[in-house]
């Protein structure tokens, strides 16, 4: 059986994840991050945002803290907070790092 290495993959939190969005290049509120892959994320946030807003990300995993930019691709209105999708504009640097932070995280057991 062959596999797709370089297929991409979406890893699901089991733990809570917070981050900061910052966007409209000076506004700026807390998120949660919901899933993660190597060029997208989903995340919720209480405040309305305009789809296409470019935004900066940053956010923790262990104790590295990533920051990335991207935008705002989908919205969701679950009536006491939004889901947003992203599109990460990222390097291969950041790609790689964030692989690399995810796999030990996939090798703790969630509690």
């Amino acid at each position: 059986m062959q596999y797709k290495r370089n297929e991409a993959f979406r890893y699901t939190f089991h733990h809570t994840v917070s981050g900061e969005l910052i966007y409209n290049d000076c506004n700026s509120q807390s998120i949660t991050l919901i899933d993660i892959s190597p060029k997208g994320m989903k995340f919720n946030s209480f405040e309305k945002l305009d789809l296409n807003s470019n935004i900066c990300i940053k956010y923790k995993i262990f104790e590295l803290i990533l920051q990335v930019n991207g935008r705002i691709v989908w919205c969701k209105d679950y009536g006491d907070f939004y889901q947003y999708g992203a599109s990460l504009d990222v390097s291969e640097d950041y790609k790689s790092t964030l692989i690399s932070e995810l796999k030990k995280l996939a090798k703790t057991k969630p509690q």
